[in-house]
């Protein structure tokens, strides 16, 4: 069974599996609207704040993401290439 020809935006609560954030917040890029990813505002106390890296990296791609809360907010749909992304975790 294939998956939908268009990744669809989500509101998922990732409080149990935080670590998941750098993944599901990369895919909600490609979605075209708004994905909220709850739960996740202890990742900004790991080896680094993610949120905070996160929204920094997006942003070099042309994707708004927002760290509220400890809710993570992803724009997606117009991501663009070219961008050298600096991972820090």
């Amino acid at each position: 069974m294939l998956g939908p020809d268009q990744l669809q935006p989500i509101d998922v609560n990732l409080s149990a599996t935080p670590d998941q954030l750098p993944n599901i917040a990369v895919l909600a890029a490609l979605a075209q609207g708004t994905t909220v990813i709850r739960g996740v505002g202890i990742t900004r106390f790991h080896e680094t704040d993610r949120m905070a890296a996160l929204e920094r990296e997006l942003k070099k791609v042309g994707i708004t993401a927002v760290a509220d809360g400890d809710d993570f907010i992803v724009h997606g749909g117009s991501a663009k290439g070219g961008a050298t992304l600096h991972s820090p975790w």
